[in-house]
């Protein structure tokens, strides 16, 4: 199931818990991809650990994270934002906008 499944499905059934992802990283330390989601740590570092591929150049890591889970799959939250009154933000730039226009092409644009 991807993210976007839940557009269709809706969110019944689904929750957030903390658990600890477990997931590769390349030699640069940069994830590659997520190998899962458990709910006891400890179990977690020892499987990251056992995964561990040195000849291979594959490393895992555990981190604790919020993850939306049904019980069987999860998908990781993310950092979390706040929304935007579009209409107010769409305004302070239109305001900006005419702001930095020289009063000649204000006054043409009768702006």
């Amino acid at each position: 199931m991807e993210p976007h499944d839940l557009v269709i499905r809706g969110l019944e059934g689904w929750r957030v818990i903390k658990m600890t992802e477990v997931y590769e990283v390349d030699e640069g330390g940069k994830k590659t991809r997520t190998r899962g989601f458990f709910k006891d740590e400890n179990l977690a570092r020892l499987y990251a650990v056992s995964k561990d591929e040195p000849d291979k150049q594959v490393q895992n890591r555990a981190e604790s994270c919020f993850v939306l889970w049904d019980g069987q799959q999860g998908f990781r939250i993310g950092d979390w934002g706040s929304g935007f009154c579009e209409g107010k933000v769409a305004q302070e730039l239109r305001t900006a906008v005419i702001a930095s226009l020289p009063v000649l092409e204000q006054t043409l644009f009768s702006i």
